[in-house]
């Protein structure tokens, strides 16, 4: 009995320095400075947590990398625009209705609205308190740091370059900022 319990508490012991160890490596790769699509030095000084998107274009990223279940808020066309879904059930498919419910957690009905595609909510965005803003346009960006302060990253540019380099490098950038590169990596 006495060889068991230091067998236990030898084994305790290792679990909880690999715990430690791993927190430890995990807090070591911050601060981590890396380049958004329009060549901006972002530095992040903690793992992301809490998202903000601009547009349906940067949360389908977000989503893709798994990391939808950070995503706090985005814009009012977000819910629409990932899983369509209309008032007409003859326009639906179950798929569509499936993903709304189910996407994010179950979320996706509640997401906060923080933008439209012609006003953005800059008050409400500060009260989600994000982690980190990701946008499509330098104009957006530099609101945002403003305003809001965090971290912001862009995704696209003026206007989104849908060819491969372009939107590759949007997935690229994402997965570096959300410490998923091997999940980016994936995607590409």
């Amino acid at each position: 009995m006495k060889k068991r319990s230091s067998i236990c508490g030898s084994l305790l012991m290792i679990l909880i320095f690999s715990l430690l160890f791993s927190s430890f490596i995990a807090a070591a790769s911050y601060p981590k400075t890396f380049t958004d699509t329009q060549g901006r030095e972002i530095t992040l000084d903690k793992p992301i947590e809490r998202i903000i998107t601009r547009s349906p274009d940067e949360a389908r990223i977000i989503v893709a990398l798994g990391a939808g279940d950070k995503l706090v808020a985005s814009e009012q066309a977000t819910k629409t625009c990932l899983c369509p879904t209309s008032t007409s059930k003859k326009n639906v498919t179950t798929g569509c209705v499936d993903c709304y419910e189910n996407i994010i957690g179950g979320r996706m009905p509640d997401l906060p609205e923080t933008s439209t595609r012609y006003d953005i909510y800059y008050e409400k965005i500060a009260a989600l308190k994000p982690d980190i803003i990701f946008c499509g346009s330098l104009k957006d960006a530099e609101a945002f740091e403003d305003k809001i302060g965090c971290p912001v990253v862009v995704l696209g540019g003026q206007g989104w370059d849908f060819s491969d380099d372009g939107f590759f490098k949007s997935i690229k950038v994402a997965g570096q900022a959300l410490d998923s590169e091997e999940q980016a990596d994936k995607l590409i």
